[in-house]
């Protein structure tokens, strides 16, 4: 039941209300088609805005899957946008998330001989076929991801998305759960905790050329022969369906900021790139071969004074590189036991 005192509030706002929409006469300024119009006029122009965004702000992604099938992902203040297409002509966009969470990831995934879009964000993944969404998978709400990876692991034909994911406001992972689409829709293949380790990053490689991938977690832990916590690259390999380790090595030659897998000299098997810190506090790439027992590092690029963004597609390695105040992006290739840059 309204009280007295609500109902004289409601009369208030409808007296404001029509004095604001009405003439003196008591006609009305704006009928009930004008504010459709306005609306669909307000749409218009918030789209014409995202468009223009889409190319102007710094926090954008592009990404091909087919010749035609193109996605644009752009970060705004408080959500993103996913494109297809030519966002100054027609666009299919779709509203991605809320923009709270950081981790935010666009790539390609193979299934049943299709190729798709795949959109890592904070409540799980979207696939995308021609800017269409074809499948949806939400992670349990209070967590999210930290890293993700995507590739056949198993050798189905299918990719599969690796997921490290952490409680919401945590730093580090706790969980590594793998995720297979077979075209159709999508199930969770693996799910198992690695909490004690700090996790905070995935990735999948073959460090010996056997044909069967390993996996690789970034942990932030200790080490029996180095007892104190630091960045390490551990290396496990799948048995049944589960996770053993392969190599829980102390370190690499010296702290590090990054990794990632390469075939860096196209012999085949995938080094172990990293970015590392000198003795000046400069970054270096510094290669690794696996030996069998370990890594051993095959060559180092030269100094900057930063080094940031590390990437690898499988066969080549970038990041962006500079002085203490501008970065640009720089290409790596392996020659002679060094790593030099490109062009």
């Amino acid at each position: 039941m309204e009280s007295r005192g609500g109902h004289e509030e409601t009369r208030f706002r409808k007296t404001v209300e029509k004095r604001i929409l009405t003439e003196p006469d008591g006609t009305m300024l704006i009928s009930g088609k004008q504010r459709l119009l306005i609306a669909a006029a307000l749409l218009a122009a918030f789209l014409l805005c995202a468009a223009f965004l889409a190319h102007t702000m710094v926090k954008t992604e592009r990404l091909g899957v087919t010749s035609g099938d193109e996605y644009q992902l752009v970060g705004l203040s408080g959500f993103h946008l996913l494109f297809h297409g030519n966002v100054w002509g027609t666009p299919i966009f779709h509203w991605a998330d809320s923009g709270n969470d950081d981790y935010f990831k666009m790539g390609k995934l193979t299934a049943d001989e299709k190729s798709y879009a795949v959109l890592v964000f904070g409540t799980g993944i979207k696939i995308f076929d021609g800017g269409m969404e074809v499948t949806e998978y939400k992670i349990d709400g209070s967590t999210a991801p930290i890293s993700s990876f995507v590739t056949d692991y198993d050798g189905d034909g299918n990719d599969d998305v690796f997921l490290l994911l952490k409680k919401r406001g945590a730093v580090y992972g706790d969980r590594l759960m793998i995720l297979n689409f077979n075209g159709v829709k999508t199930e969770k293949t693996y799910d198992a905790s690695f909490q004690k380790l700090n996790p905070w990053k995935v990735q999948v490689c073959d460090v010996d050329g056997d044909g069967k991938n390993e996996v690789s977690l970034g942990v932030y832990t200790v080490a029996k022969y180095h007892p104190v916590y630091a960045k390490r690259p551990f290396l496990y390999y799948f048995h049944n369906n589960k996770l053993y380790p392969k190599w829980l090595g102390s370190r690499l030659s010296r702290p590090f900021d990054d990794y990632v897998f390469c075939d860096l000299d196209g012999d085949g098997l995938d080094e172990l790139i990293s970015v590392e810190s000198t003795r000046d506090g400069k970054k270096e790439l510094n290669a690794y071969k696996w030996t069998g027992f370990g890594f051993e590092s095959i060559g180092v690029s030269d100094a900057f004074d930063q080094m940031t963004a590390l990437k690898s597609d499988g066969k080549a390695v970038s990041a962006v590189c500079g002085n203490r105040n501008t970065g640009t992006p720089a290409a790596f290739r392996y020659s002679m036991g060094k790593i030099e840059t490109e062009g």
